[in-house]
């Protein structure tokens, strides 16, 4: 994950397959001011062109670290409509808000 809009912040997101039917997202973001929670999605379209809204929501960010258990298969996440995993910090539409992104592989 990079960062966008005026961010430092940088990090990773794992995808892990729980069972048949959950995936565990992580997030481990780094170079993280410590402010309150940042909100975190999975996005159907890649950081270069990104929905205005998040396909999943996963849990807040929190001293750069977030983990979440979804109720969907890892081959629907990794090979479906989710293309990208962003943590942002106010409204989508806002013009000041910042951001980390990262495609997902």
């Amino acid at each position: 994950m990079k960062p966008k809009g005026g961010e430092d912040e940088y990090g990773t997101a794992t995808f892990t397959k729980v069972d048949e039917n959950h995936t565990k997202i992580s997030i481990i973001l780094k170079n993280v001011e410590m402010r309150s929670a940042e909100d975190a999605g999975l996005f159907v379209g890649p950081c270069s062109s990104i929905s205005a809204t998040p396909q999943y929501d996963l849990a807040a960010v929190i001293k750069g670290k977030s983990e979440t258990t979804l109720n969907v298969n890892y081959s629907a996440l990794a090979g479906g409509d989710v293309q990208s995993v962003r943590v942002f910090s106010k409204p989508l539409n806002a013009q000041s808000s910042y951001w980390v992104c990262g495609d997902v592989k």
